[in-house]
């Protein structure tokens, strides 16, 4: 880098150095949104399931079927009634219900490395390492937005993560960042393992009322700490949660699909669930029957979970007088997809941005639909399918589940750690992001 380039850098470096070492305090108090931009929210949905197929999937030999030479036959492709072609050999449960969520062929990755793109499809920015410490994950946005809604007997918090360390609630207040739980849906440490806990709280109570709040990074931790000790002190949780499964050999991710809509059902407080299905990264061996996260085995368990997470909600009674699916919207996406045609050299595929499809259900969404479409090979959207003359991106996607949720997508901050306008869909770079009304309309 030479001496122009340096100082003309200097202010960003400063501006991200001095953002990440403010205490979140300052990051938490005193939030000023900006005058509300053109845009309606749906309102369709009270809650989300939002599904991350970490690794890329790939399209061609899943949600976006293109048979080949290479296409195997435990994929058991079949064209069913709605004309969808559907790899009924590894998804066989969901190929019965296709007419129970919509599919969205349209959408187009902006990376093609994992942890850039799964950071954009988790808080619908690009990654910057001098704004990391502030841009918060989408479902602390939505924690945010939602907290006017919560009830003061709720025990769980608004946003739960499951199955992965997800990225915080940047410059929002610490409450609303994430409940992290097991990859199974399992909240660790829920009993205290000291006898004489409640007279070691009293102890830390009074210390706490004669102290009194101190303005800074203690305030957020006693914070965290109620709420830990509501979590703990709610006889119900532990056995809505924490139960134990009849079958020790299933896959986590049923179970934890199973946890979700239990969570859900209980009405809690829980509203934004979080939830990953990872290792679809095939750049070797994607056929290979025996590999247990090869892609027939991947598949086998998605076709579980989401199959067990629809007929679930579908039976449980809504807050709203419908069934739970019908106030709940279920996503489920990963952060790009798979190269095309023929195998690679390692008989695995590669990563490719330009096709990425995302399968939708309840929450108002219009079931039994297939909207967008990529040309025979799947390389490219051919067919966009919405009233916006482009292909769909991830920032659409957010600005859909926000508008569903009722959250304000176009919402800004302006009184951020570095000093600039936070976005809750960024719209620097590709202009404004809409909701896919298509798939409720």
């Amino acid at each position: 880098m030479n001496r122009r380039r340096f100082l003309q850098s200097g202010p960003l470096m400063l501006g991200g150095c001095l953002a990440m070492g403010l205490p979140s305090t300052l990051r938490a108090r005193g939030l000023r949104r900006l005058p509300k931009a053109a845009g309606a929210a749906l309102g369709s949905a009270r809650n989300l399931i939002f599904i991350v197929l970490e690794g890329g999937p790939s399209h061609i030999d899943t949600f976006d079927l293109k048979r080949g030479a290479w296409t195997p036959d435990l994929l058991g492709p079949e064209l069913l009634t709605n004309g969808v072609d559907w790899p009924s050999g590894v998804m066989p449960k969901l190929g019965r219900m296709i007419d129970r969520f919509s599919i969205l062929r349209s959408l187009s990755a902006q990376e093609a490395v994992h942890s850039r793109a799964v950071y954009q499809l988790l808080t619908a920015h690009r990654q910057s390492p001098a704004l990391a410490d502030e841009i918060p994950n989408f479902v602390s946005v939505a924690a945010y937005f939602l907290e006017a809604q919560r009830r003061p007997n709720d025990a769980l918090p608004t946003a739960m993560v499951m199955g992965f360390d997800a990225i915080g609630a940047g410059f929002l207040p610490a409450r609303h960042k994430a409940l992290q739980m097991g990859a199974d849906g399992a909240i660790p440490n829920m009993a205290h393992n000291r006898p004489d806990a409640d007279r070691r709280f009293k102890l830390l109570d009074d210390q706490g009322a004669l102290q009194g709040a101190r303005g800074d990074l203690r305030d957020d931790f006693l914070e965290f700490q109620a709420g830990a000790r509501r979590l703990m002190a709610d006889t119900e949780l532990a056995a809505l949660i924490n139960q134990p499964e009849t079958d020790a050999q299933e896959h986590p991710f049923v179970r934890a699909c199973r946890t979700a809509a239990r969570t859900l059902e209980a009405d809690k407080g829980a509203r934004v669930l979080l939830m990953s299905l990872g290792n679809w990264d095939h750049h070797i061996g994607i056929y290979d029957p025996a590999a247990p996260n090869g892609l027939a085995g991947l598949s086998a368990a998605f076709d579980d979970g989401f199959s067990l997470l629809i007929e679930s909600l579908a039976a449980a009674p809504g807050a709203g007088g419908g069934s739970l699916l019908d106030e709940t919207l279920v996503v489920a996406v990963g952060e790009f997809g798979r190269t095309i045609g023929p195998l690679n050299t390692s008989m695995g595929r590669d990563h490719y941005p330009y096709a990425l499809p995302a399968l939708m259900a309840g929450g108002g969404v219009q079931p039994g639909r297939v909207i967008g479409a990529t040309d025979s090979a799947g390389a490219y959207i051919s067919d966009p399918g919405w009233s916006h003359n482009r292909y769909m991106l991830p920032n659409d996607l957010m600005a859909t589940i926000y508008s569903a949720l009722g959250v304000d997508w176009t919402a800004r901050f302006e009184d951020t750690p570095s000093g600039r306008v936070f976005e809750a869909v960024d719209t620097s770079l590709n202009g404004p992001a809409y909701p896919i009304e298509e798939l409720f309309a």
